[in-house]
């Protein structure tokens, strides 16, 4: 009832006072502040019947702008003397309504619930002394090697494997350095450079003295004696020469 003056100019089922105050801009500015006034005094005593009872003698005036211009003036000078009907304002009832999580499918029980806040208690006091010294220590430190170290040894472990294959590969299956195919050295001749054991010169110039003077042999068990040997090398399918020199045990 509170929309029953507004008027649908855009509807075809208009009569013809209908029409005349949708084609009157001075009736329709009369329509619109009757439209404001209305809902404020709506809940009034008789001030819906008597919004129907004008609505049937706006209709009897058949289009007629003065007549409709006399009812739609004198009906809002009416509702113009009509008291307020005060209403709730929005503030105490927004604060006295429960709180509505809108984008929560389901809301936390201490949300939904401000009594239940209100009567836990907090965890410090029910918490036990030890347990509050636990959660102000926070969490403790693991002992021992982390994942992250752990990583870091076994790239290092690959990393040294792979060095030791790639020399493995480079010397013992023979890699051309100008065709770059491997199992592809042979070694056409090799010749043996110097001799020598596995000590200083320092001390093989103090054991040689004093074996001279008698006090010891030159040659000792254990030692090992290696030699340089320089070896001539040649590609089986590109017939590329080189020279790698290595150092063997000595025969």
């Amino acid at each position: 009832m509170a929309s029953a003056q507004a008027i649908d100019c855009a509807s075809n089922a208009l009569n013809h006072s209908e029409r005349a105050v949708c084609a009157s801009e001075p009736l329709r500015e009369l329509a619109a502040s009757i439209d404001k006034r209305y809902p404020r005094v709506a809940d009034g005593l008789g001030v819906k019947q008597s919004q129907l009872e004008w609505t049937r003698v706006r209709d009897r005036c058949n289009g007629n702008l003065a007549c409709l211009t006399t009812a739609y003036r004198e009906r809002d000078a009416y509702l113009a003397r009509l008291p307020v009907i005060a209403k709730p304002s929005a503030t105490t009832t927004a604060s006295a309504a429960p709180v509505k999580h809108l984008f929560l499918r389901h809301a936390p029980a201490q949300l939904l619930s401000p009594s239940a806040t209100i009567a836990a208690a907090p965890p410090e006091e029910t918490a036990s002394a030890g347990e509050r010294l636990e959660r102000a220590a926070g969490p403790a430190s693991p002992i021992g090697p982390t994942p992250h170290w752990n990583t870091l040894w076994f790239l290092g472990g690959v990393l040294f494997a792979s060095i030791l294959l790639w020399q493995m590969l480079t010397n013992v299956c023979g890699k051309c350095p100008s065709c770059h195919h491997w199992f592809a050295r042979v070694e056409i001749d090799r010749r043996q450079l110097t001799s020598e054991t596995s000590e200083p010169a320092s001390r093989r110039l103090g054991r040689r003295s004093r074996a001279s003077a008698g006090f010891l042999s030159l040659t000792e068990p254990g030692r090992e004696r290696t030699a340089t040997v320089r070896h001539y090398n040649q590609c089986r399918i590109c017939l590329h020469e080189w020279e790698t020199i290595t150092k063997e045990e000595a025969k």
